[in-house]
């Protein structure tokens, strides 16, 4: 959050890279409230502030850093979670789980008024990101129904080979290789 983003004292009054310590520093403290943050502001960075506007921190900057962290931490569980099922897409698969959780949450969380052009904006905005990841499920599914099929024809292209009669060994191992992809 910059300083342009927010009415808040403190964060206007601090560098971001300031404001990034204070927060890290923040999160490592147990019992983090307004009057903490007052005090440590007035310490710190020698800017006096009130306990609304401290409050007003701790709730808004310090709230939406936690949630920030919070949702890191649950990205990086689902990508361990693609991975220990041994899916070959990880980064891909979990991002796309994580896209229609939040696509999930926000639909739940606001309340769309479609006489309102705004709301039809962010209406159609769900709507296009709904239709990339389908398209994308659609196209990733086509390639692996082409993968299937190749070694399908492979597999029975093998097998053929295999029931052959009179097939030298050094054939047969080659029959054997390709239908079992080695």
């Amino acid at each position: 959050m910059t300083a342009a983003e927010t009415k808040n004292k403190l964060v206007r009054s601090i560098t971001e890279e300031q404001l990034s310590a204070f927060l890290e520093e923040l999160v490592a403290s147990p019992g983090v409230d307004g009057p903490m943050i007052r005090e440590k502001a007035l310490e710190k960075f020698g800017v006096s502030i009130g306990n609304d506007s401290a409050n007003q921190f701790r709730k808004e900057v310090f709230g939406k850093y936690v949630e920030k962290i919070r949702r890191a931490a649950q990205m990086s569980k689902t990508v361990a979670e693609h991975r220990k099922d041994g899916q070959v897409n990880t980064l891909a698969d979990a991002s796309s789980d994580l896209l229609q959780q939040a696509l999930f949450e926000f639909m739940v969380d606001t309340d769309l008024d479609f006489n309102n052009p705004k709301d039809v904006e962010k209406a159609e905005a769900i709507s296009r990101m709904i239709k990339a990841a389908r398209s994308e499920d659609r196209r990733m599914i086509e390639q692996l129904d082409k993968r299937v099929k190749e070694l399908e024809a492979r597999e029975e292209e093998a097998k053929e080979t295999l029931n052959k009669k009179g097939l030298s060994d050094e054939d047969r191992a080659v029959a054997m290789r390709r239908m079992f992809g080695v």
